[in-house]
């Protein structure tokens, strides 16, 4: 039942040209992850409310390129729920939560609503495509030990390709992925341990997982941040980058102290390292605070000032 629901709902996309039918989704020997993955955004789905009614939303509130960051596809997300409810008169109970679908914690809940949307009034109506409906009647997860579901949050840390949104000419950069992944593969760290201590295995993949972090701090710093400066006042850049040069000064000195330590010989031990940077680490309460409200005051500014938001699509 649950491979016949995902299938369904690929095919039904496909019927909406929101994608064609020789992606990977449609293929036989496909699996449901493939279909979680290029949903996971929310770009797919705000094109498709957007096919189904055009005036569903503002373009202007819909990011065609968020690169897997976490505020930009939980805000595509929400365009796509709100516009079930309001657009298509979904009710709250039929909707899934946002997170459900970024983290794949219950993409059965998100297939479940898929099927609700195909077969409203208004999509059946104006249309003319015909929807899908699950094979049982039950509405909320029927099969929770399914490993068809069970396997997708656990895969959620993998990148995996499955092709682009944009008529599959779109190579998505990893900007944000880079936050959480090391540069090294776990395949290919398990393929090196035969020739390094266990020890030594893990603590190259800490250095060059802090690394690649660094750079991507590095890389919001200047590539985006940097920019929108020259446009926008301190508190705007301070709203929207809530702690960006700090979080970037302080783990320029974490990096180098792990490296020190590291080193052969080395009289700081590794666990001093994340010791003595345990007050300075506090600064992402802070940060992870002001996600939300850094997300409404980008929104904002983009509205106002049109150079602003195509600064924010070019970097």
């Amino acid at each position: 039942m649950a491979d016949d629901l995902w299938r369904d709902c690929a095919a039904w996309l496909t019927r909406c040209e929101i994608i064609p039918k020789d992606h990977r989704a449609n293929h036989a020997d496909s699996d449901i992850k493939v279909l979680a993955t290029i949903l996971r955004d929310g770009v797919l789905l705000c094109n498709l409310v957007h096919f189904l009614d055009p005036t569903s939303f503002d373009r202007k509130d819909f990011n065609r390129k968020p690169q897997m960051a976490h505020f930009l596809c939980i805000q595509n997300i929400k365009l796509f729920l709100e516009a079930c409810k309001t657009n298509f008169g979904l009710k709250e109970t039929e909707l899934f939560e946002p997170s459900m679908l970024y983290d794949l914690t219950n993409f059965h809940r998100v297939l479940l609503t898929l099927s609700k949307l195909s077969n409203s009034r208004k999509v059946q109506n104006t249309n003319n495509i015909i929807g899908f409906t699950p094979r049982s009647l039950q509405i909320e997860r029927a099969n929770q030990d399914d490993d068809i579901y069970n396997d997708l949050h656990a895969s959620t840390s993998n990148t995996v390709d499955y092709g682009s949104h944009d008529e599959h000419d779109t190579e998505v950069e990893k900007v944000y992925q880079d936050l959480c992944l090391p540069s090294v593969s776990r395949n290919q760290l398990a393929t090196s341990s035969n020739n390094l201590e266990q020890r030594d295995f893990v603590i190259k993949e800490l250095l060059d997982t802090e690394k690649n972090y660094l750079e991507a701090l590095n890389a919001l710093k200047l590539v985006f941040m940097k920019p929108l400066e020259k446009l926008l006042s301190k508190e705007d850049i301070r709203a929207i980058f809530p702690c960006i040069k700090e979080l970037v000064e302080i783990h320029s000195k974490f990096l180098e102290r792990l490296h020190e330590a590291c080193s052969p010989g080395a009289k700081l031990k590794l666990s001093a390292t994340f010791l003595e940077f345990r007050e300075p680490f506090l600064i992402y309460g802070e940060y992870c605070s002001s996600m939300t409200s850094a997300v409404d005051t980008l929104r904002e500014v983009c509205k106002k000032a049109s150079i602003v938001e195509q600064t924010v699509v070019v970097s």
